[in-house]
């Protein structure tokens, strides 16, 4: 009779484990692909000198083609970051100018990895990524 008590107790424990660790890949899998969303947006804004209206339409088919989750976010919306407001919410991703001396631009990319399960109602984990110098042409 201690043996088959026992055998369910370490099934139990078993399953919990399995249950747990596939929480960790998943949660694993979808940091990866948040921050190669962010990753993405923020070549596209600089391969286009910034935040104009080329960077919003390659932005919108960028995450078209990835198939990142999108939501609509309005700039109200955004989080304050470094003390600086979004300038543009694009497909649930948050868009902020960090820094604008007169010759360069550096914008800040805010995307989320969004966690929906059934029993757990939505969950927003913000990913923030900076660009690299953009020289203005202006």
């Amino acid at each position: 009779m201690k043996q088959s008590i026992g055998g369910v107790y370490v099934l139990n424990l078993v399953i919990i484990f399995l249950l747990i660790m596939f929480g960790f890949i998943m949660a694993s899998f979808s940091y990866m692909k948040a921050f190669k969303v962010t990753k993405g947006v923020s070549a596209i804004i600089e391969n286009s000198s910034g935040y104009n209206k080329i960077s919003q339409k390659l932005i919108s088919d960028y995450l078209d083609s990835v198939g990142y989750q999108k939501y609509d976010i309005a700039v109200e919306n955004c989080p304050v970051k470094n003390e600086k407001e979004a300038v543009a919410a694009n497909d649930g991703l948050c868009i902020y100018n960090v820094a604008s001396d007169g010759t360069y631009l550096t914008y800040g990319i805010v995307s989320y990895m969004y966690i929906d399960l059934p029993l757990i109602s939505l969950i927003k984990i913000p990913i923030y990524i900076e660009t690299e110098k953009i020289y203005n042409f202006e």
